[in-house]
């Protein structure tokens, strides 16, 4: 498991191939995306523990720890959910690609974790995702480059928006508390 995360991450396109259709790689990426959302949420409460030395509250912390983490959960796993769906819709109606719905969210399962661990960290890393989730699309899907790129691109707008309003309604929690 350990090995094909690397993999994904390094960009490797003879991963999905392997991947698609293996029936332990099926139940290995829903384990995968369980423990990217678990190491996001260790990373939220990392970030927690820096506002609390710079709000010096601890009521302050407890508040945006819950919140930052309740925040990355749901951006991380409506951000995986999101992008699934729209390839296979996309790819269904538009693109015409070779995959099931269950081979498209294994692939994502591994393009999409670590990055999406890191991106709290820096948000270069973010493109990171894009390029790593377009191969795991175009791969995956046998379709060209260019339209799994764009099909990418489509999801990851669809996701940075419905983060941005689960990021807001966070934001109006701490700010009327």
């Amino acid at each position: 498991m350990l090995s094909r995360i690397a993999r994904a991450f390094s960009n490797d396109t003879s991963l999905y191939q392997e991947i698609k259709g293996n029936p332990q790689a099926k139940s290995e990426s829903l384990l995968i995306v369980a423990i990217s959302i678990f190491a996001s949420i260790l990373l939220a409460v990392l970030i927690g523990f820096v506002e609390l030395i710079l709000l010096g509250s601890a009521e302050g912390f407890a508040t945006l720890t819950i919140v930052v983490t309740s925040i990355t959960v749901l951006g991380n796993l409506a951000g995986y959910f999101v992008i699934v769906f729209l390839t296979w819709l996309i790819n269904l109606l538009i693109a015409k690609g070779k995959g099931s719905f269950t081979d498209i969210r294994v692939a994502i399962a591994y393009a999409y974790c670590v990055p999406a661990i890191l991106v709290p960290i820096t948000g270069f890393v973010g493109l990171w995702i894009i390029v790593t989730t377009s191969t795991a699309v175009s791969e995956t899907l046998g379709i060209g480059k260019i339209p799994a790129l764009l099909i990418t691109i489509t999801s990851a707008v669809v996701t940075i928006a419905i983060y941005m309003i689960i990021t807001g309604v966070g934001l109006v929690f701490i700010l009327t508390r």
